[in-house]
């Protein structure tokens, strides 16, 4: 009932003398909803949606004696780019052959079961129930043993003792299938999946991707949904590799195996080869790149052999760079215009130009400066890629990674947009002091970094999420550089020709309003890492729905904003909106039609990449 979904277990087909029964579990869906499959993975496709199974709890799973069966067909739906199995609306039993469990005649036992279910409409998805455990009582059977009724079972159930569900060490397959997607859940089961490929001299392709992985879920929600791409997948067993928490040995054998931890990274073997990979983001809008992929898919070239030593660099390959160095960029530029850093340009230009009146060479000082400012945010990105570690794709996957990220985004947010200050400590507001020389501009240089922390970190913070995502420490380490570049490079130009300061505009109220805008945009970011959260622990909090519905309102917000129509308590007041402030209000109002669109079921094609 929590989730929407009544549900009824009774028993059936009890055989007192051949021990046996059957377990039935009636779900019953609101109206206008639907069941999934119970051959859907326990992780649903992609994270999305979840089986509908009955399962024996851990210690007695001896009593279960064949295979789940439902009293519905399932038919397929294409949903987000995926083929999804579904049941018609309405109830669905699922029955489960058991053992009696062993015991005096006439006596019973309890047992434990796991219903596991999640119920969608066309719209939306109520929270999933996994394992959701329920104690019941069955009648007792002398002979309840499993192995004392082989005499009595059926062949399919003889087959089933003969060759017994797969465990970690003995992992087979059969019967693989083209086109049919599958997701092991470890290394063995991948193994046995390549060994059933290989035996059978079918190719196969290997998707390592994972809900954390942005670039991943943009390729497949825009590129692997188009046809040409479909006819192709056909072609090929496909194996989808989550290597985000909690499957670390997945992420570890794609390191260990090919050399990289880069997302996405396609694999495409060749029965007796080990095949080619393809580490390449792209849009389908790109047709050379789309052609040469389709090739790829079909046996032809890809970025480089499928081993450790055909490999590039993991900077080579994470693709998706022109999106990320305009993250930094941009991220840069805002910082300027932020109220602790925006009037410490003239003031430090100004300095150095004294400073020259005196015998010092006017650039070298700038340029020393604003090596200072780079040097340290190279120092913050190297620290954040050292705690990305070995591996930094699991590290952007991980829970607490992104709940921390998150949290931090939403408390720079609020700062910004006024609701509290954050402040530094009176000794690091203090570092710099009034030195001279070269060693004095480096040391400027840093205190400037560090005492415009309450502007820089939204931003920064901004690239370095952005950098968790991609899962590179190179991307971390050089979008520092590039963010910090954009902060460094006025200092040091001005410096050269001082007299351009008379063209920069003053510092006023209207720098307060670039702060309430990052800060408002801060908080919407913040929503995408919240979103990772909520998605590993299945709350449901947090979810597409949710994440649409504040950006559509922040939209709203900013747009209203930007008119004059809202003023907050340091903003001046608003005689005359420029053609500036028009452009972007009709910006933001646009993006918050985009997002109400996708509220209503519209596909939002590469934003769709946003949401696991």
């Amino acid at each position: 009932v929590q989730t929407g979904v009544n549900g009824n277990i009774f028993v059936s087909d009890i055989d007192l003398t051949a021990g046996t029964a059957t377990l039935i579990a009636r779900f019953t869906p609101p109206d206008g909803y639907h069941l999934y499959c119970k051959s859907l993975p326990v992780a649903g496709l992609n994270g999305i949606g979840r089986p509908t199974l009955l399962e024996i709890a851990d210690q007695q799973t001896d009593l279960s004696r064949g295979p789940l069966l439902a009293s519905q067909l399932a038919r397929e739906k294409v949903s987000q780019g995926a083929l999804f199995p579904l049941y018609p609306k309405g109830p669905v039993e699922i029955h489960l052959p058991i053992h009696l469990p062993q015991g005096e005649k006439g006596s019973s036992q309890p047992i434990r079961v796991w219903l596991t279910y999640m119920t969608c409409n066309e719209d939306f998805c109520l929270r999933p129930m996994e394992r959701e455990e329920v104690t019941i009582s069955l009648p007792s059977s002398t002979k309840g043993k499993v192995g004392d009724w082989v005499q009595n079972i059926t062949d399919s159930e003889a087959d089933l003792k003969q060759n017994p569900a797969p465990t970690e060490a003995t992992a087979t397959v059969t019967n693989l299938k083209l086109s049919k997607w599958y997701y092991p859940q470890n290394v063995t089961e991948l193994r046995a999946l390549l060994d059933a490929a290989e035996q059978t001299a079918l190719p196969a392709f290997l998707d390592f991707t994972g809900p954390s992985c942005l670039n991943c879920q943009i390729m497949k929600q825009t590129v692997f949904v188009l046809p040409s791409v479909q006819e192709t997948l056909a072609e090929v067993i496909l194996i989808s590799l989550n290597t985000d928490p909690p499957y670390a040995d997945l992420g570890d054998f794609q390191l260990e195996t090919y050399g990289t931890f880069t997302r996405p990274f396609y694999v495409r073997t060749a029965p007796g080869d080990s095949g080619q990979s393809w580490s390449t983001f792209f849009r389908p809008g790109n047709s050379d790149e789309l052609e040469r992929f389709i090739g790829f898919l079909k046996g032809g070239l890809g970025d480089a052999p499928a081993s450790a030593d055909g490999q590039a660099s993991s900077i080579e390959q994470s693709g998706g760079w022109g999106g990320f160095l305009l993250l930094a960029i941009f991220g840069g530029l805002f910082t300027l215009v932020m109220p602790c850093t925006y009037p410490m340009i003239p003031l430090t230009v100004n300095f150095f130009t004294k400073q020259g009146e005196n015998g010092k060479q006017t650039w070298s000082l700038a340029a020393t400066y604003a090596i200072g400012i780079i040097a340290f945010f190279v120092v913050v990105g190297l620290i954040f890629a050292l705690i990305m570690g070995d591996n930094p794709a699991y590290f952007a996957g991980h829970w607490l990674t992104n709940l921390v990220i998150g949290l931090v985004f939403l408390l720079l947010g609020t700062s910004l947009i006024g609701v509290f200050f954050l402040r530094l400590p009176t000794g690091l507001m203090n570092l710099g002091g009034d030195r001279s020389g070269y060693a004095g501009a480096l040391v400027m240089g840093l205190a400037f970094a560090v005492m415009s922390f309450t502007c820089t970190a939204p931003f920064a913070g901004l690239v370095l999420g952005s950098a968790a995502l991609n899962g590179s420490w190179a991307t971390a380490v050089i979008g520092m550089a590039v963010y910090a570049s954009v902060i460094a490079l006025p200092f040091f130009f001005l410096a050269l020709a001082p007299k351009l300061l008379q063209h920069l505009p003053g510092s006023g109220a209207w720098m307060h309003e670039f702060k309430v805008v990052g800060g408002l945009i801060e908080i919407g970011a913040s929503l995408k890492f919240l979103c990772m959260t909520d998605f590993y622990f299945g709350w449901g909090l947090i979810d597409r729905t949710t994440v649409l519905s504040a950006w559509a309102s922040i939209a709203v917000a900013l747009a209203i904003y930007v008119l004059g129509i809202i003023r907050l308590k340091d903003d001046c007041p608003m005689s005359v909106i420029g053609p500036g402030r028009l452009l972007l209000a009709i910006v933001f109002g646009m993006l918050a039609l985009v997002f109400v669109a996708g509220l209503s079921g519209t596909h939002l094609g590469a934003l769709e990449g946003l949401f696991p």
